[in-house]
């Protein structure tokens, strides 16, 4: 009986420490992490604010412009903050907004009562930028190595000397994933709680996560969305070693929880998603072999071909059809000959080329997760008698269907009074191919503007007289001539695309190397409306969904577009698609061009300047730059941005001490600030 009695005081003394604790752990998330500000009555010179993170109290008194700041460690024991230095303050209200202490003193003291805080993150926009401060530190002060590690946890130290895992749309920013994928736990959601883990996982020679660990965390809630966002992660590209053998590995991410930035990626989703139902859009991207190139997989296997090309006998040309099988892994399985050249020993040189073929890059499919996936190619080998091998060595050039796209749009000149006059057209032309790969019989069936017939058919005598790898068979080709005005819009199934300009002198031929031309499925090419960009020869060089808007719908040097997350930024890209940096944002678009320069940004949000071909003039390290004017701008490298008194918010201006001038070269003018 005395031992039920001590057993029951023991269950009693647990269940009341285990509500102790919870009741400490929910004190602690309402205060730690906001910023609390002193609500004290008029005419005081002075005011308060203070933090708690950590287990660290900051405190920040601001006089006269100056402000000191004072750190302490403490703890919760109840109702009471306990500081290091073993002073006192009883919590006499606690809320998310409301914060209301008052200290309490070892002896009776005269004047000493309680002090309201205000939670100073009460927007929106101030949460978002008081997580971005908390994602900052906690980052840097994150021990773990991130990224690929030896299976044995030690460190790579040369990762040029491996093949590091890589996923399908995240390639290798694994946070992405977590952070678009995560369900924020719904209890930390309605507290405004922010938090960060770090996991650990293996991942095998499948490139699947095998086990998982969390190595720091700052809510335990964290750790189950976390290990299950781990082990539902699609396989990768494996790790492979410098010999390109796939080896097991240990790979490590970070993963904030911040909630306002969960609440505007939920909101974004849900407008992709509606957009999405209008859209007959497929989000993949195909297999491909050597960066993509059209004929990469034909020069490939032509350039080890060796054959007698007497064993054609009468026949000028003999034609082969393949099948390559890749899977997701990029690597080639399977090799059919879907139709034999006639000769079985060619098919099965041909077969053996294909099966000794690098990796391919896999198909990936962009819904969801993102994930690689198999595919199967078909691909054309023709034997000629003239030798196929020497015409590849002397030219390095397929004449395939990517072939006749590119020397149409070289060939195919706009005219010059047509230019003047600012005359566009639309054309359908009509073509045939012979059994001998020849094009023959070009004949316009569609035309709005009749002048432009003889202009199109003359780039048909640059292809007609030439041997193509092309099947035999009756296709149409729609010729668009657009001035570089945008009077019209670029028609979305224009296979030749050929630009003018109003104020030339001269035919235009089409420029292939600086290029690129926005495209979209809506009724306008606006600002606001989703793009791809494809190439003069189209070409897709920037797919749907990498990034959101465009503000350029031409890019020869650079363009800007908006990137494709909850708070997108303007960034400046080539013509290869590449993001080079961030622009600075002006009047709800890109800076303008001064003097030949514009304003960039660094992910710190520093300014500097580039030009219009995409160079780093005066890279980013000013707090605050106008544009040149006259060859100088005024720049400072401290203040802050202040509301235009009766703006409502919505003009701002930059309020500093300290100004000066700087040249194009990022020099101070005569030292001299103003």
């Amino acid at each position: 009986m005395k031992k039920m009695f001590v057993l029951i005081g023991l269950l009693l003394k647990f269940g009341i420490l285990s509500a102790q604790e919870q009741c400490i752990k929910d004190t602690l998330v309402l205060l730690e992490n906001k910023i609390w500000r002193a609500q004290l009555p008029e005419g005081k010179q002075y005011s308060s604010e203070m933090e708690f993170r950590d287990a660290i109290w900051t405190h920040t008194f601001l006089y006269n412009g100056q402000a000191k700041t004072i750190e302490t460690s403490y703890k919760i024991c109840g109702d009471t903050i306990k500081t290091y230095d073993f002073k006192r303050y009883k919590i006499l209200e606690l809320s998310d907004s409301t914060l209301v202490i008052q200290y309490l003193p070892e002896r009776l003291t005269i004047g000493v009562g309680a002090v309201k805080y205000i939670n100073t993150i009460n927007s929106p926009a101030k949460m978002r930028e008081n997580e971005n401060r908390l994602d900052s530190i906690w980052r840097k002060k994150d021990i773990w190595n991130k990224g690929v590690a030896k299976i044995t946890g030690e460190p790579i130290k040369d990762l040029s000397s491996i093949e590091s895992p890589r996923w399908a749309i995240w390639d290798y920013d694994l946070t992405k994933y977590y952070v678009s994928q995560m369900k924020y736990p719904e209890e930390l959601l309605k507290k405004n709680v922010a938090g960060y883990s770090v996991v650990m996982f293996a991942l095998d020679t499948l490139g699947l996560p095998r086990w998982n660990t969390i190595l720091t965390t700052v809510q335990e809630e964290f750790d189950a969305e976390v290990i299950r966002l781990t082990e539902e992660l699609p396989h990768c590209l494996p790790c492979r070693d410098k010999e390109g053998k796939r080896m097991e590995c240990l790979y490590t991410v970070y993963v904030p929880f911040l909630p306002q930035h969960y609440r505007d990626r939920v909101k974004a989703d849900s407008i992709q998603e509606e957009e999405l139902k209008q859209m007959f859009v497929t989000w993949e991207s195909p297999s491909r072999f050597q960066e993509g190139n059209p004929s990469a997989v034909t020069d490939y296997i032509n350039e080890r071909l060796t054959y007698n090309p007497q064993l054609l006998g009468n026949q000028k040309q003999a034609r082969g059809i393949y099948t390559i099988s890749i899977d997701s892994y990029g690597e080639v399985t399977e090799v059919n000959a879907m139709r034999s050249c006639g000769i079985p020993a060619w098919d099965d040189q041909v077969t053996d080329i294909i099966k000794t073929m690098p990796r391919w890059t896999p198909e990936v499919n962009y819904h969801g997760k993102g994930e690689y996936r198999s595919s199967v190619w078909t691909v054309s080998v023709v034997f000629k008698k003239d030798s196929l091998i020497t015409q590849h060595k002397s030219s390095n050039e397929v004449h395939d269907y990517n072939w006749l796209i590119k020397t149409l749009s070289k060939s195919c000149k706009y005219p010059v009074r047509l230019q003047k006059k600012n005359q566009e057209g639309i054309l359908r032309v009509a073509y045939e191919i012979d059994i001998n790969g020849y094009i023959i019989n070009p004949t316009i069936i569609y035309c709005d503007n009749r002048k432009l017939k003889k202009a199109t058919l003359d780039a048909f005598k640059a292809v007609i007289n030439l041997p193509t790898v092309l099947q035999a068979r009756r296709d149409t080709l729609l010729f668009q001539f657009k001035l570089d005005t945008p009077t019209t819009p670029m028609h979305p199934r224009a296979d030749v695309l050929i630009f003018g300009y109003s104020t030339c002198d001269v035919p235009v031929l089409m420029r292939y190397e600086n290029l690129l031309i926005a495209h979209t499925n809506e009724k306008r090419l606006e600002v606001g409306v989703p793009v791809c960009y494809l190439n003069e020869r189209g070409d897709t060089i920037i797919p749907y969904g990498k990034y959101r808007f465009c503000q350029t719908d031409t890019i020869r040097n650079i363009g800007f577009v908006y990137e494709n997350e909850s708070n997108a930024k303007i960034v400046c890209i080539n013509v290869k698609g590449r993001k080079l940096f961030n622009v600075f944002k002006y009047d709800n678009g890109a800076d303008y061009v001064r003097e030949g320069l514009f304003r960039i940004t660094d992910d710190k949000g520093l300014i500097g300047f580039a030009d219009t071909l995409g160079n780093i003039i005066i890279k980013p390290q000013f707090k605050f730059a106008f544009p040149f004017e006259n060859g100088k701008a005024k720049v400072t490298f401290s203040g802050e941005s202040k509301e235009v008194p009766d703006s409502n918010g919505e003009k701002h201006y930059w309020d500093s001490s300290q100004w000066f001038y700087i040249n194009k070269n990022g020099k101070i003018i005569n030292n001299r600030r103003i």
